[in-house]
């Protein structure tokens, strides 16, 4: 079985932020970003934590915009900073591929 991951994509331009799952992230980026006029990016990926999608949403659900997207603050910005941080000291193993 594969597993689901948990990731964040960001657009460039307003810094807004997709949470989302999928089987492969990076497949996902290159989906989006053919119908999106303005350039992507994949911010982070949590391996194997797909069921962490609905908890973030009704977390930033304040800061929501539509379908997926929320608006960065200061909480999204820490967790993606965390994450940096913990991806610098410890790179994570090649699962994705």
């Amino acid at each position: 079985m594969i597993s689901k991951h948990l990731y964040f994509i960001e657009c460039e331009v307003t810094g807004i932020l997709k949470i989302g799952i999928s089987k492969n992230p990076e497949k996902r980026l290159r989906n989006l970003q053919s119908s999106s006029p303005t350039k992507l990016k994949l911010r982070a990926v949590f391996v194997n934590k797909a069921h962490w999608e609905q908890l973030l949403h009704k977390q930033f659900s304040y800061t929501h915009s539509h379908d997926e997207w929320f608006f960065p603050n200061n909480e999204t910005e820490q967790l993606l900073a965390q994450y940096e941080c913990v991806n610098a000291l410890y790179p994570p193993q090649d699962v994705l591929k």
